[in-house]
This record gives structure tokens, C-alpha cells and sequence, in this order.
């Protein structure tokens, strides 16, 4: 259906039908893979949609084995959406058959994100009309899309979290090397996606492989991400900043001189959702005794902190280093 109500009825009737045993597994899992081809956008993202549903329905191999020989194609699909619904699908995938999955499409979702790092004009942006000057190059905003690097990146999370630990042995200097050329990108979906990246890996590592090299390679990118101009990557970066915590346990003071003045700050940012969510992480990471004892304890590096907040270009930055300050 080409309309999205009608789409999102039609999920939810799949998922009734799903849990009460309405539909035949043959029937639903024949349906899905048929609307993959379809040349509409519509039906490629039901199919995907509701093949997610019969993973967790059903679960039969030969089905997953299908969709993942169809998930290279779809991950670069024309249409935004479709390229999104590939994530779920990969999640499920992941779920059960774990390594496996990454492994053999890794591939393909590492190398669409280093191919499509740098943003081309579309082929017919670049054409010319015969006998007129060229027309001036294409302005490419860094709030517009970047193709499929975006939704790539969503597949690699996805795969992360259906993973699990397991991941682990796959969380290497060439994938936390990617993902930090990601949380520098221009784009700032991309470098939100980057930080949403760093969660899952955060959660997903060993708390040992944490400490040993992820910790010490990615608690300098936390910070900038911590103070992005973009609220939305500031989010993201400050949801990062929590797992980052909370899987240095008992070790996360190592790593206060580098991020507890900024998280500080966070707490009295302008956009609300990062204000709430840095004052909820403060009153974790701090405990019924607050912070206080905290920050004096890493008095230097946290009023460098300030001073740097106090002098930066954007005036909600500068108010909130104004109320840290007159907190001390």
C-alpha cells in the first residue's frame, strides 16, 4: 500500500496474526522475499518489516539465508527507508546466529561506509547542457543525507546488539578507526550514527577488552562528541558517555579528567533532552554524595573546562559554563 497508515496497520495486524498463529510460516516468508523484489519502495520495506517479524516468529534458517543474500543489495537501495528496515532484519539474524552474520557481511556494510564517506553530486548534477558554462558545483549541506552511509551505519549497529559480547573479538583498531573518522565527519547524522556506534560497542565489549585498548582509544572522541555544536550529536554523544561509564565500573575515575567537566556543563545545556539526560548520568556516576567532592578532586581539568566553555562561540555553551561557575 502507498499509503503509511495503511502500512503500519497492515505490521500490526502481521504481528496479531504472528503471536495468535494466524499465518502459515510458507505463506509469510514466500510474501516477504517476493516483495524484496518488487519494484516498488513500498513493498521492499514491508517485506523487510514483516520479515523481521517471521525471524522472531519462526526462526527457520533457510529463510535468514535468503534474506541475507538479498541484505547487500537492500542496504544500497535507492530509497532511504528500505535501506533503514535492513537494520532490524540483520539485528534478528544476529541474534542467532551471531558472528557469523557480521562476518559475512562486513564486507559489504564497512565498505559502503568508507565508499560513501566522501559525498558525490548524483550523475545527472554533473551533467551539462551542450553550448552553456557549466552549471556551479552542487551545494552539499552538512544536515542533508549522505546517501547510504548513514543506514550503513545503522546495519553495523544492529549487528553490534544482535552480537552481543560476542562481539568483542571483532571491536579492533580498524573499526574504532572507522568509527572515529565517522564522529569527525561534516555530516552531523553521521557523526550522531558514530556516537549511537560507540554505545553499542561500549555495551557490547568486555568489560577487560574495555580497559585494555577501547577505553584509552575512544575517551578523547567521547569528549568532543560531548561538546558538538549539534544537539542531536551531543545527545547521542552524552548517551555514549554514560555507557562508556557504566562499563568502566570501578575504574571510571581513570577517565574524569578527561570528560567530568564537560558532562558537568551538559548539565545546564540549552536543549532540554541532553540537560535532562546529562543531570540523570550525573546523579549515577556521582551517588548520594554528589559531585562536589568530584570536581574538586579534579579541580584543574575541570575549571580548563570552563574556561574553554566560557569562551566558545556558541552563546548556550557559554551560559551554561556561566552556571558550572557559579556552582563552585
Amino acid at each position: 500500500d502507498f499509503k503509511h497508515l495503511a502500512r503500519e496497520r497492515a505490521l500490526e495486524a502481521l504481528k496479531v496474526g504472528l503471536a495468535s498463529g494466524q499465518f502459515e510460516p510458507d505463506a509469510v516468508e514466500t510474501y516477504a522475499l517476493a516483495a524484496l523484489e518488487d519494484p516498488t519502495w513500498e513493498a521492499r520495506q514491508g517485506g523487510l518489516n514483516a520479515a523481521a517479524e517471521a525471524i522472531g516468529a519462526w526462526d527457520r534458517p533457510a529463510f535468514r539465508e535468503a534474506l541475507l543474500r538479498a541484505a547487500p543489495r537492500l542496504l544500497t537501495d535507492e530509497e532511504y527507508r528500505v535501506r533503514k528496515a535492513v537494520a532490524p532484519v540483520l539485528l534478528e539474524c544476529c541474534r542467532r546466529d551471531g558472528l557469523e552474520v557480521f562476518d559475512g557481511l562486513a564486507g559489504a556494510v564497512l565498505g559502503d561506509i568508507r565508499d560513501k564517506f566522501q559525498r558525490q553530486p548524483n550523475a545527472e548534477e554533473e551533467e551539462s547542457v551542450p553550448g552553456l558554462p557549466p552549471a556551479p558545483p552542487t551545494f552539499l549541506p552538512d544536515t542533508e543525507g549522505w546517501r547510504s552511509l548513514e543506514t550503513s551505519m545503522c546495519a553495523l549497529q544492529a549487528m553490534m546488539q544482535g552480537c552481543g559480547e560476542a562481539f568483542t573479538p571483532r571491536i579492533d583498531a580498524t573499526l574504532l578507526g572507522l568509527l572515529s573518522e565517522c564522529s569527525k565527519h561534516t555530516n552531523r547524522f553521521v557523526r550522531e550514527y558514530a556516537y549511537i556506534a560507540f554505545r553499542n560497542v561500549f555495551e557490547v565489549c568486555s568489560q577487560d577488552a574495555f580497559l585494555a585498548h577501547v577505553s584509552t582509544s575512544t575517551v578523547d572522541l567521547i569528549a568532543a562528541g560531548i561538546r558538538d555544536n549539534w544537539s542531536q550529536v551531543r545527545y547521542a554523544a552524552s548517551v555514549a558517555a554514560r555507557a562508556f561509564f557504566q562499563k568502566a565500573g570501578e575504574s571510571q575515575e581513570r577517565f574524569f579528567p578527561q570528560l567530568l567537566g564537560l558532562m558537568c556543563l551538559n548539565r545546564h545545556y540549552v536543549a532540554e533532552g541532553v540537560r535532562l539526560y546529562s543531570q540523570d548520568t550525573w546523579r549515577i556516576i556521582c551517588g548520594p554524595q554528589g559531585g562536589a567532592r568530584l570536581l574538586v578532586a579534579h579541580f584543574d581539568t575541570v575549571i580548563d573546562a570552563y574556561v574553554a566553555a566560557a569562551e566558545a562561540p556558541n552563546h548556550a555553551v557559554r551560559e551554561a559554563a556561566c552556571h558550572c561557575i557559579s556552582e563552585l
